[in-house]
């Protein structure tokens, strides 16, 4: 690996908040590759147990990694409100932006005092606070903590009373969360419905592979079954993206 590549996967074993090295990350995804080889390429086939198996493996650590991050971005969406309430309320009181942030840090809730801390060590060596700030919005692609950067900005030009709006921010904020909140439930039959329809598929051809091997091998022995494995696969990734947008609705 690259020292490019070893700065972009600890970059991102970071965001996602996994203690582990790059080389311990990539060690783990090997084995677990060999691992989900060896297990298919006794159930079916050694020329496809082993492409198979070590392509899963590789997608399955790499999904865990974004599910991962995910988590974390949505941890970090969740307790901006009450963070930037923190920051108000030390405005208030007199403290300096820079002060106010460090309270964020010193308070120590995950992940928004990691992210603020990142900000404030860009401060020490020569960053202005706004542009730390616009970069951890960006790391946890977070449009709330872009906008509260350019109020900000703003309110640096013009002047004005920068607790109060960030006090109406995070009233607009607490809204949209309500809101996504009563969406999510709204949706959450249809998304029960997603997942039982792609998954149902999938458990019924591993029950089979695992009860009936003699059953499902003309699908990996024949031309005609590996057609129709791939023409299933392929049919099962759009239902699957087509059933997602269906369910998300943007808020």
């Amino acid at each position: 690996m690259t020292a490019d590549g070893t700065a972009r996967t600890a970059d991102r074993l970071d965001l996602a908040g996994m203690k582990a090295s790059p080389a311990e990350w990539t060690l783990l995804r090997v084995c677990v590759s060999v691992a989900l080889a060896a297990l298919l390429t006794l159930l079916t086939t050694w020329w496809i147990g082993v492409p198979v198996g070590v392509l899963c493996g590789w997608l399955l650590t790499a999904l865990y990694m974004r599910m991962r991050t995910s988590k974390r971005r949505a941890a970090f969406a969740d307790q901006l409100p009450d963070v930037l309430q923190l920051v108000a309320s030390s405005l208030r009181s007199g403290f300096s932006l820079a002060q106010s942030v460090d309270a964020v840090v010193r308070d120590d809730t995950q992940p928004t005092a990691g992210e603020f801390s990142r900000a404030l060590a860009a401060t020490r060596i020569g960053a202005e606070l706004e542009d730390a700030l616009e970069r951890v919005a960006f790391r946890m692609r977070s449009a709330d903590l872009a906008w509260v950067v350019m109020a900000v900005r703003i309110q640096r030009q013009v002047g004005g009373n920068l607790a109060e709006v960030l006090m109406n921010t995070v009233g607009t904020m607490r809204d949209r969360a309500q809101t996504r909140r009563h969406v999510r439930a709204l949706s959450a039959e249809g998304r029960l419905s997603a997942y039982i329809l792609v998954g149902l598929p999938v458990f019924l051809a591993g029950f089979l592979f695992w009860f009936r091997p003699e059953y499902m091998r003309p699908l990996y022995t024949t031309l005609v079954g590996l057609v129709m494995l791939a023409v299933g696969f392929v049919l099962l990734v759009l239902g699957s993206l087509w059933m997602r947008k269906l369910v998300r609705v943007e808020v």
